[in-house]
């Protein structure tokens, strides 16, 4: 397939032309803002200093949340005027994906940008008000930098990544820890590592990282369950094809990471060992500095493995360019491809339906409640949330009218709430098993107290979680 260099562009285009189908539709559907992406866009249109204050008590570093403030600065808090900082930064990542498959060139360049474009993290966070498309971006960057040797650019890649996610700073740490041993570039690598592990101390030494460590957080899982994780993240393909067999997460995730890996290393006609080496340092660094963490305090979810789309996608390229190369078919070669493509697709198709649903529609519950308080000649909702925070109130302003109120109610202070308020919730996990009517923590509590009501669940993938109830 020796005409396949300069079909690269061409093969390139073809395949980005889904996301911005997907990315085009979602932006102008506007769909509602989910808890996570509230909290960023809340936290936006409060002074910097309140959002360090707020920050300081996140999991998350300041990066993303100062570079969207100035955006909403810029063009509002709409859904799609939010979310088109996260579809720039995916924009980015697909500029340094096409830059490392140019770098491969043949068959193996085009594999990689194949394997990239059909990851449903591409697609997926393209259109979140949260930092993993910066997150996609600069580790993509930096993988670019880190293969090429383009030295200064891979430490402002790093610096950045360490200000954006704790897995970013994970990303940049073992970038930095091979500049250092392997390549002997000491001076400004050990400067940006310090930097870099400025924001960390600050953090865990602060009530936010004590509130978490030790395994209070809400992620659970631990040891070699991080492996479906990561391998979910990377090879997406792969997985929904092996789900799809019924086999075990656990054991195949190992099976074909090591697999995968060996394959890499070993392909004939291989000139990218040296690139191949890299990658497998920074997916087996990740997973296992993951693993190790994870002992005391769990920290692995399929997102935060965003990290790994870009060195992951390269080492399958590796050695499916290098199968494909041996059959003498060029058709055989293209429907191989096509099928790659189509397995990452189908996997995007139903992450994306999930995506529009949407997760959860605060703007569904928000607008129903506000048209009944305007029937009943309302200017006051009630909200149930424990946590009573400003930016959680702010919440649930956000898509209310400013002629309506809101109060914070509590489970304790239930009782008290009068007949004929409407009392807003959202973010409550299911209590009834799938398939029964709906029920969260908050209608079992008014059912224990014998109070009743009217209830409005809205339309959302996270079902029974966002709703209001008109209580009798």
């Amino acid at each position: 397939m020796k005409d396949l260099p300069d079909r690269f562009v061409t093969i390139a285009a073809l395949c980005i032309l889904p996301w911005l189908f997907y990315l085009v539709y979602g932006l102008a559907q506007g769909y509602s803002f989910w808890i996570d992406e509230l909290f960023s866009v809340v936290l936006s249109r409060q002074t910097w200093i309140e959002q360090l204050n707020v920050v300081l008590e996140d999991v998350h570093p300041p990066l993303y949340q100062l570079i969207l403030s100035l955006w909403t600065s810029v063009f509002g808090v709409s859904e799609a005027a939010a979310r088109a900082l996260s579809a720039a930064f995916a924009a980015g990542s697909l500029v340094f994906a096409i830059g490392l498959g140019r770098m491969a060139g043949g068959l193996t360049g085009i594999t990689f940008i194949i394997l990239f474009l059909s990851n449903w993290l591409v697609f997926f966070y393209a259109q979140e008000v949260r930092a993993y498309a910066m997150l996609l971006f600069l580790s993509t960057a930096a993988l670019f930098f880190f293969l090429t040797n383009r030295y200064r650019w891979l430490l402002a890649a790093s610096l950045a990544l360490s200000t954006t996610h704790f897995f970013g700073l994970l990303f940049a740490l073992l970038c930095l820890l091979w500049t250092i041993v392997k390549d002997g570039q000491r001076g400004g690598a050990i400067t940006v590592l310090a930097l870099g592990l400025i924001w960390p101390v600050i953090y865990l030494l602060g009530p936010g990282g004590q509130a978490v460590l030790g395994g209070t957080f809400w992620i659970e899982t631990r040891g070699l369950a991080i492996f479906p994780h990561a391998t979910e993240a990377g090879w997406p393909q792969l997985t929904f094809f092996l789900r799809t067999l019924g086999l075990p997460q656990i054991g195949t995730s190992i099976f074909i990471v090591m697999m995968v890996s060996i394959a890499a290393l070993r392909s004939r006609r291989n000139p990218f060992k040296p690139e191949v080496i890299k990658c497998l340092y920074l997916t087996f660094g990740a997973i296992g500095a993951v693993m190790v963490i994870s002992i005391h305090t769990p920290v692995s979810t399929i997102r935060n493995f965003i990290i790994l789309v870009a060195p992951m996608s390269f080492l399958l390229a590796v050695p499916v360019a290098n199968a494909l190369n041996s059959i003498g078919l060029k058709p055989a070669r293209l429907l191989c491809l096509l099928v790659v493509f189509g397995l990452g697709h189908i996997s995007i198709s139903q992450q994306m339906q999930w995506r529009f649903s949407p997760a959860q529609d605060w703007k569904g519950a928000s607008r129903s409640a506000a048209d009944l308080a305007k029937t009943l000649g309302l200017t006051r909702v009630f909200a149930f949330e424990d946590i009573r925070k400003p930016v959680y109130k702010e919440r649930f302003e956000f898509y209310l009218p400013e002629t309506i109120s809101v109060e914070m109610i509590t489970k304790e202070n239930l009782g008290s709430i009068p007949a004929g308020a409407i009392l807003l919730f959202a973010h409550l996990p299911r209590t009834t098993p799938v398939g029964d009517a709906c029920g969260n923590e908050l209608t079992d509590a008014l059912t224990a107290l014998g109070r009743t009501g009217e209830v409005m669940f809205s339309t959302q993938s996270m079902t029974c979680r966002n709703g209001h109830i008109l209580v009798q």
